[in-house]
């Protein structure tokens, strides 16, 4: 299921989706560090990914196996984190790491 609008999302195209579970982990740990210079909001990062609060609370609850390439790097980039921390999924079921992304995933 999409989380912005209850439909059911098709991996197609050569893109790769991130790994729900590698973001969901950074959110999680962006949203309860106690680091004060560290330390953000629901609130901030759904500000500053342009999503709502709602949203940043459904990836953290949702379930799905992996999130669009856009969505991700929003919500990275907002808890001050970067996609290379995260691994991909392609539409072949394959997982990558981002650096395998960027320097030209491999072929079989």
């Amino acid at each position: 299921m999409s989380l912005l609008d209850r439909t059911k999302e098709k991996h197609s195209g050569p893109e790769p989706r991130v790994v729900a579970d590698d973001v969901r982990e950074i959110l999680v740990e962006a949203l309860s560090t106690t680091d004060p210079e560290r330390a953000v909001s629901a609130d901030v990062v759904a500000e500053a990914a342009g999503i709502s609060t709602r949203t940043v609370y459904r990836v953290i609850q949702n379930h799905s196996e992996s999130l669009s390439l856009k969505m991700a790097d929003a919500l990275e980039l907002a808890c001050g984190r970067h996609l290379r921390e995260c691994r991909l999924r392609w539409p072949d079921g394959e997982i990558t790491s981002y650096q395998e992304y960027i320097n030209g995933r491999p072929k079989k």
